[in-house]
């Protein structure tokens, strides 16, 4: 039998043509890929699965005496085994135990929506605790509520780490429109913590809409983090225990970097308004931060800034700092600055 020839005409070839680039196409639809570090793919979409669960259905009852912890968590830990969602939270005052915290875990957003939703931190005489902990996540949130620390209630006298929100070790995590008030520690503390297991930079998170008020420590700690953004957020009257300010930026040992703190309120703080400190017999390194169009007044210092590379301060409203007298020179507007290299702090506004 001859074999049968193809005559390869230029129609064929065409169609041939449209063929093969057609299946490619349908190939390279239907194969997985993994979104890039640090890309925006499904940074702000709704998880995998997008169910969500109410506190109150999981058992919570939101009366202020009731301890709610345990139906927090299940809620939780209900939404990311379904691939991730949401948990809502109706009005109420929900008891938390600090101790045990909330464990937020990746894919799920806690959605408290305003401060009608409180959660009241249980007294504990502990030295450490967190009211909300994101250690090791990735893709979580905490939008609205309003978490009420227990520095009027603590059961003790000494110890400085209770925390409202703790973020160590995450990635793409956020906090928008929170107030965190009354905390034994910091409001916000965002970085890493070997305690937990979190030797990770925290990357690519974000502190929106938060008012931070009247925690003994700091409004908002910074350790290690490459990626944070600070924005539309209020950092008042932290006082009780050192370093009592506003946002402090020290990392213990790890690299702060990429940091940019804009359009934030930072005021009536015991201390300083905005520190960065990294302390000379330490591995800790401080650069690449920008603080840009704040309103930093009532503080001691507005920023006390020392051992840090490429620190951009400017376009800040900085006024009435040295409130309590302890300003060298009665003049704390004017950023104290010390071993700052290749970094700019002017032009600012001190009116």
């Amino acid at each position: 039998m001859n074999p049968v020839k193809l005559i390869k005409t230029p129609a064929i070839l065409a169609v041939a043509m449209c063929m093969i680039s057609l299946a490619a196409c349908s190939k390279k639809q239907t194969e997985p890929t993994e979104p890039a570090r640090g890309s925006s793919k499904n940074q702000d979409e709704a998880t995998v699965s997008s169910i969500t669960v109410n506190v109150q259905t999981a058992g919570a009852v939101g009366d202020g005496v009731t301890d709610d912890t345990w139906a927090f968590q299940a809620a939780i830990d209900e939404v990311h085994a379904a691939g991730g969602g949401t948990v809502y939270v109706p009005e109420g005052t929900y008891l938390i135990d600090a101790d045990t915290s909330i464990r937020m875990k990746s894919e799920v957003y806690l959605d408290m929506v305003d401060s009608l939703r409180v959660l009241k931190v249980k007294p504990t005489a502990s030295n450490r605790y967190n009211v909300i902990r994101m250690i090791n996540i990735s893709n979580s949130r905490v939008i609205g509520g309003k978490i009420i620390g227990d520095r009027y209630q603590h059961l003790a006298t000494t110890g400085e780490h209770g925390m409202g929100v703790s973020i160590y070790g995450a990635y793409n995590c956020k906090v928008i429109n929170t107030v965190i008030t009354d905390c034994w520690g910091d409001g916000i503390t965002v970085g890493t913590q070997s305690i937990y297991g979190a030797t990770n930079q925290s990357v690519n998170c974000v502190i929106s809409g938060v008012i931070s008020r009247n925690n003994r420590r700091q409004g908002l700690t910074v350790g290690g983090v490459d990626s944070l953004i600070v924005v539309n957020s209020k950092f008042l009257y932290t006082n009780g225990t050192n370093p009592q300010a506003g946002i402090d930026i020290e990392p213990d040992s790890q690299t702060a970097e990429r940091v940019y703190i804009k359009n934030c309120e930072i005021a009536h703080n015991a201390k300083v308004g905005i520190e960065m400190n990294a302390k000379t017999n330490t591995t800790a390194i401080i650069r690449n931060v920008t603080v840009e169009g704040n309103y930093i007044h009532h503080n001691t210092y507005s920023a006390y800034i020392q051992h840090v590379s490429y620190v951009k301060m400017y376009y800040n409203r900085l006024i009435n700092n040295d409130w309590n007298g302890s300003a060298p020179g009665g003049n704390g507007n004017v950023p104290y600055t010390n071993d700052a290299t290749f970094s700019v702090f002017t032009p600012n506004t001190y009116q």
